[in-house]
C-alpha cells in the first residue's frame, strides 16, 4: 500500500498506476498483490483507509472540540497529507462504485446528531449534506490548492489561512462557540 502511494506521489495520478510497478516498488511478486488486493482500486481503497486511520489516530478528533476547531484540525491534518486527497479524487474519477469518500461516515454522523441534539446545530440542518459538502470541499480544495495559489499569486499557507477564515465565517451562522444553536 505504501509503495502504491509513493508511486502516485512521485509519478502523479495521470501517469496511472499498475500493479507491476507497485510490485517492483514494494519488492514483492505481482501475484502477491493480486492475491491480497485483486485490483488497483481495492489496493488504493485499502491504502486510503489505512492512511486515514493513521492520520485520525495521530491527530485525534476529540468530540468535545467545537465544530470550527474540529474542522480546522481536520483541514490542517489533511493539508499536510496531500497524497490522500489525490487518492480520493483518483478513486472518484475512476468510477469506483465501492469507494466511500467520507472517512468515518457513521461515527461522524453520530457526532453531528449528538451535537444537534444538544443545540450545537440547528434542528433543521441536513447533517448528511453538511458532511458531503465538507469532504467535497476538503478533497477538491486540497487537490487544486497549489494551482489556486499560483493563479491567485499567493503563498499556499496564506491561501490556506484565508480559506479557513472564510469557512469559519460561513459556519458562523450555523453554530455557536458555547455549543448552542443560533436562531
Amino acid at each position: 500500500m505504501r509503495a502504491a502511494l509513493e508511486l502516485l506521489a512521485r509519478e502523479g495520478v495521470l501517469a496511472g498506476l499498475n500493479l507491476k510497478d507497485v510490485a517492483d516498488e514494494a519488492g514483492v511478486n505481482r501475484g502477491l498483490i493480486h492475491h491480497y488486493f485483486g485490483s488497483r482500486k481495492t489496493l488504493l481503497r485499502n491504502a486510503l483507509d489505512k492512511e486515514m486511520r493513521t492520520l485520525a489516530d495521530r491527530v485525534g478528533m476529540e468530540t468535545y472540540l467545537n465544530p470550527a476547531r474540529r474542522g480546522a484540525r481536520s483541514f490542517r491534518a489533511q493539508a499536510n497529507e496531500m497524497q490522500l486527497a489525490r487518492v480520493v479524487m483518483l478513486l472518484a474519477l475512476d468510477g469506483d462504485e465501492e469507494f466511500a469518500p467520507i472517512p468515518f461516515y457513521e461515527s461522524s454522523l453520530e457526532l453531528l446528531k449528538d451535537e444537534q441534539g444538544r443545540g450545537v446545530w440547528d434542528e433543521d440542518l441536513d447533517l448528511r449534506a453538511l458532511l458531503a459538502l465538507w469532504y467535497a470541499f476538503l478533497s477538491g480544495y486540497l487537490v487544486l490548492r497549489p494551482a489556486l495559489a499560483r493563479q491567485l499569486g499567493l503563498a499556499v499557507k496564506t491561501l490556506d489561512a484565508r480559506v479557513m477564515s472564510t469557512i469559519g465565517r460561513m459556519w458562523g451562522p450555523l453554530w455557536h462557540e458555547d455549543g448552542t444553536a443560533e436562531h
